[in-house]
């Protein structure tokens, strides 16, 4: 594609995900959009999430050698470059770029990313049980690729979301460096003001034949470790409850897993969602949660996480997952660890700390809080 080299800011995008297409939106509605090129690496433009509608957005194909050296040009232009996942894909565009001296790099933790250099435990030993060999290996990175290590020593950045991350200052001690960290949040795709109108959907009322409605975990992500949740719940002797499990994106394989187990264990009680919702329609169904359960070991679906505690409602994360806790403290959310003893999801969360969450979240991921965030990196850091 022909372009003028006019803008400032590269961001680096290893995948279709319905984060990186909200965060364009978020960029090009709110900001200079010459100023800005999204650099897609795919072989294809069949995308679930990520469209072609804004003339700013670059499908490139890392097997062709024209759309590799295109990128380095791209990189070339830019002030500042973002990176929103660090693959092994992009580590190796990081790896052999050699023109950092006029530019800033900045990695945007994920937590999945991490994983290739800090190799920690992820998965329970139930999810092991359930999930491919293969699979679990792919996260067991004992010897940190070449490629990955040389891009990491070219990274300026990391943008988390605490100042003292915790990921960030184990990185910085396991390989000698001296990353300083850029205080950065995207903004949710959820938008507040749908969540402070939502519309009634009859088709999505889990809800009405029960008391409590728990959701377990976001996506089909195995780190999510949903047996574990599934089976504890399963034995509590009551019926007045139902479980929502969205498993509209992640691993197919996984989901097809988790959908049988809780549909085995728990019958006509276990409702998964595999269909992605628009925003609103998202919001109505989680207007109905209880209780939101996260058994990760590491930080992973704060967007969901914003929304719940918005709306009030009472949030419970395994006491492994220290990144998570850590913000959370730094923060002063007020959330709930989990405890082999689950009767806790029942008792009602205080009006005291439902409101006092809703303002903490409003004020650290509105809209205008987002937007001044990211003006202050764009032009500031």
């Amino acid at each position: 594609m022909e372009r003028g080299f006019d803008f400032l800011f590269a961001h680096l995008m290893a995948f279709d995900s319905p984060y990186n297409a909200s965060f364009m939106d978020f960029v090009n509605e709110n900001f200079n959009i010459e100023e800005h090129i999204f650099i897609v690496l795919s072989s294809s433009q069949n995308f679930k999430h990520i469209s072609p509608k804004y003339q700013n957005v670059n499908f490139v194909n890392m097997h062709c050698w024209e759309d590799y050296t295109y990128i380095h040009t791209l990189l070339d232009e830019s002030q500042k470059i973002f990176i929103h996942f660090l693959d092994i894909s992009i580590s190796k565009i990081i790896a052999n770029y050699y023109n950092i001296y006029n530019n800033s790099i900045i990695w945007i933790l994920w937590g999945g990313d991490i994983q290739t250099y800090l190799n920690e435990e992820l998965f329970s030993d139930l999810t092991r049980s359930f999930t491919s060999e293969n699979y679990i290996k792919s996260f067991e990175i004992n010897d940190v690729p070449v490629e990955s290590i040389q891009a990491l020593k070219k990274i300026s950045f990391f943008g988390c979301g605490s100042a003292s991350d915790r990921y960030s200052q184990i990185m910085n001690k396991k390989f000698s460096l001296d990353i300083k960290n850029a205080k950065l949040m995207y903004y949710n795709p959820v938008p507040f003001d749908i969540v402070d109108n939502i519309e009634i959907s009859p088709d999505l009322n889990f809800k009405k034949n029960y008391k409590y409605m728990f959701m377990v975990g976001h996506s089909a992500t195995p780190i999510l470790n949903h047996f574990d949740i599934i089976k504890k719940l399963s034995e509590i002797n009551r019926n007045d409850f139902c479980i929502i499990c969205p498993l509209s994106y992640g691993n197919e394989g996984y989901a097809e897993k988790v959908s049988q187990y809780g549909n085995d264990l728990l019958r006509e009680r276990f409702i998964v969602l595999r269909n992605f919702l628009p925003p609103s329609q998202y919001a109505y169904v989680l207007s109905q949660v209880d209780v939101f359960i996260l058994n990760s070991y590491r930080s992973i679906a704060f967007s969901n996480i914003q929304l719940f505690l918005y709306l009030g409602k009472k949030i419970f994360i395994n006491d492994k997952n220290h990144s998570m806790i850590s913000l959370f403290n730094e923060w002063d959310l007020k959330i709930q660890l989990l405890e082999k003893d689950y009767s806790g999801f029942f008792d009602e969360l205080d009006t005291e700390t439902k409101q006092h969450n809703a303002k903490i979240i409003q004020q650290m991921c509105s809209k205008e809080a987002a937007i001044n965030n990211w003006k202050n990196i764009f032009y500031e850091l």
